[in-house]
Formats: C-alpha cells, structure tokens, sequence
C-alpha cells in the first residue's frame, strides 16, 4: 500500500470516506470541506490508485511547558468498509508519525471516538473536561450579575484572543489560537445555528459564551472568562434564559470547582474523557520545552515505541538552567522504562511520575520515580478544540 498526502482528484473520494464513516451531517459537511479543509493536509492510503483510507493533520500550535510546540491535530480518520480489519490503520498512523516528523511536528493530538480503539497506538488520553449536565435553576447561587454583556457584532477578534489569554494563564496543554483559528471556530459556530455574547468587565475584555439549544438544554460549547467574578458574570447570563431551557451541557476545565456552590450538587456532573495525545519524536520533543529551572539532574528512560523506530530508544536527558538536552544511551542501563504512551502523559501532565509508576505503566526504582515527578510536574490540562 502506498501512503502520501491526497491531491485535487482525491477530493471526492476524500468526501465520499468522510460522509460514509461521519454520517455527513449538515451543516457542518459542507462548511468542512469549503471553508476548512485544505487538501496539503490529507494523508491517504492506495491500493491499485484507489483511495481506501484517509486522515486529516490540521496544524497547531500547543502551549507545553513553557514552550510553543508545533502539532498535528489529527481528525477524519476513515477506512472504506470493505478494507476494514486489515490492519489498514495502524498502517495509516505509521506513515502519519512519519508525515508528523517530517513537518517538525514532535507532538499530534487526536479526539477519539473510542480511546480504547486508539490505545494500542499509544494516543492515550491527556485531557479530561468536567461536564455539567444541571438544572439552570441551581445556578442560582453561582450567578451575579456584572460588566457588560456585548453582542458578537459589537467586539473584534482581538476581544475573543485576550479574554481566552486570561482565561488559559497558567493552564496548560492548551491551543494558540489564530486570528485564522479564531474565524473559523466562530464561522463553523454560527453557522451551526450557534449564538456568541461576550462580557467586558472595567472597559476590558474579560470573556465570552458560544451555546445553542437544543430542545430544553443550552448547550454551551465554549465559555472562558478572565477570573471568578467574570465566570459568575456569565452565570448570571446564563440563568436569564430559564424561560427557554431548563438544563445546561457545559464542558469545564477539569479544576474547575463550580459544583461545590451549586443549588443542588447532587446531579450529573463527571469527569470526561476528551482528547488523546502521542509524542511524535521523544528526543525534539523533551528537547523543545522549559523544565523547572532550580533543577541539575540527569535521568535515562529506555522508550518502547514499535510504530517509530526514531523513539525506539534507551534516552538520556540532562536537565540543567531550565533547557534539557537528550542523547542516544542504548549501551547505558536505563533507570526507568516505558512505552511512548504513558511518556506522552507525563510529558503532558495529565499524569504524574508516580500515579504511572503505581498503575505499572512506569517501571524503575523509586528514587529514579521521584527524580522523574520533579523533572515534570503534573500541570491543569486544558483543550476545547473539536477539529
């Protein structure tokens, strides 16, 4: 089988593989592939010249530790029915690390249906969202009322970026948005029968709400806001529209902590799985970031990585003023082990050193554990990015 980026006579069969595994739904179909997708993107795979598998690396730039690292954003990935079960997609994920690498891309993100279907690839899951699914009478005690609630028409998109500065300060994991980013998400929103409404607070952006309805739920796609008493601005926002829904769909930043002052906190509010991620290359990647700066140290970790060879590897990485530096130590004996998976983890902070060391998925002494939890501390993932 032959991999390589599609071309212009692709474009259908592309389509064809998207409507058929995503049902096409509309509006979101048509506004996909003519406002958003860019063919440079598409990574395929041919038998005979046919087109039986695709996916898509919409570019990205990820705030990691201090550092902004370019990724691959991997969406639509589809398989004609009657190649299923062939191992087309571990194939298809093999020449995408390669694409990935190939674009100084060290690290992709991927939204899974199913994490369990991506697991074995070791795209595991960094990000997590708490989600409310509440009443918006029990938002009562959250909701006060301040600043100014402007429409849409009335800001710019430089009011949308410095409200989501404030917002993601000291967050982490989370997308640098274009201005390009920033049309195309309020675009596809809109067009989505979707409202906006922002908040300025002392003549200063200070947030904004993307929500829909749905029967009796506001569905609240984004909402950020530069502290509390904006976020409660927002409830305030929020609980005037009792009349028309009598319950919320709000996915929040995992530290969030609303649902210890709801009116009633005996509903459905749980942790959700949200997006996977998987280092492309472990060596540019751990060489890209800023670690804590008081830290001398140098650990080697031996990589399993059976889809990229270049990871395959027993590392070595020395940490000194905040910049680390990583070499090739196969011959060395290697004080810890892992597959890239879990690495991906702890390079995210989603998990610490030693909650994957207790779970198995990290093997070595514990002072090399300890050594390792110091080197990346656990950080407040954050993502709200659908394509």
């Amino acid at each position: 089988m032959d991999f390589r980026l599609v071309t212009e006579k692709d474009d259908k069969a592309v389509r064809r593989l998207w409507s058929y595994s995503f049902n096409g739904d509309e509006p979101f179909f048509s506004w996909y592939f003519s406002q958003f997708y860019d063919r440079g993107n598409g990574l395929g795979g041919y038998e005979n010249g046919e087109l039986l598998t695709c996916l898509h690396l919409h570019p990205y730039q990820l705030s990691l530790r201090g550092s902004s690292l370019a990724a691959s954003y991997i969406v639509g990935v589809a398989t004609d029915p009657a190649a299923r079960r062939g191992g087309m997609i571990r194939r298809l994920l093999t020449a995408s690390l390669e694409e990935m690498r190939r674009r100084d891309h060290w690290v992709s993100i991927l939204m899974p249906s199913k994490a369990g279907f991506y697991a074995p690839y070791q795209w595991l899951l960094c990000y997590h969202h708490l989600v409310y699914m509440v009443k918006l009478e029990d938002l009562r005690p959250l909701a006060k009322p301040a600043g100014n609630i402007l429409y849409i028409e009335s800001v710019t998109l430089d009011f949308f970026a410095q409200s989501y500065a404030r917002f993601v300060a000291g967050k982490h994991g989370y997308v640098e948005r274009t201005q390009q980013d920033w049309l195309h998400r309020l675009n596809e929103h809109i067009n989505d029968r979707g409202f906006v409404y922002c908040l300025e607070m002392d003549g200063q952006p200070a947030g904004y709400i993307m929500y829909s309805f749905k029967g009796k739920t506001m569905l609240i796609k984004d909402m950020v806001y530069a502290d509390a008493r904006a976020q409660a601005a927002l409830f305030s926002f929020i609980y005037g529209h009792r009349s028309q829904a009598e319950f919320i769909d709000w996915n929040a930043p995992l530290d969030d902590l609303s649902y210890l002052s709801l009116f009633d906190p005996k509903q459905d509010i749980r942790m959700y799985p949200f997006m996977t991620a998987r280092l492309v290359d472990v060596a540019q990647a751990l060489e890209a970031i800023r670690y804590p700066a008081e830290l001398e140290d140098s650990l080697t970790i031996r990589v399993q990585d059976d889809m990229a060879p270049w990871n395959h590897h027993c590392f070595r990485l020395t940490v000194s003023g905040g910049q680390g530096r990583v070499e090739v130590a196969d011959q060395a004996p290697a004080q810890l082990e892992c597959q890239v998976g879990p690495l991906t983890q702890l390079f995210f902070g989603r998990l610490s050193a030693s909650q994957l060391w207790r779970q198995g998925a990290l093997t070595g002494q514990p002072e090399a554990v300890a050594k390792l939890g110091a080197i990346f501390p656990p950080c407040v993932t954050y993502i709200n990015e659908y394509f």
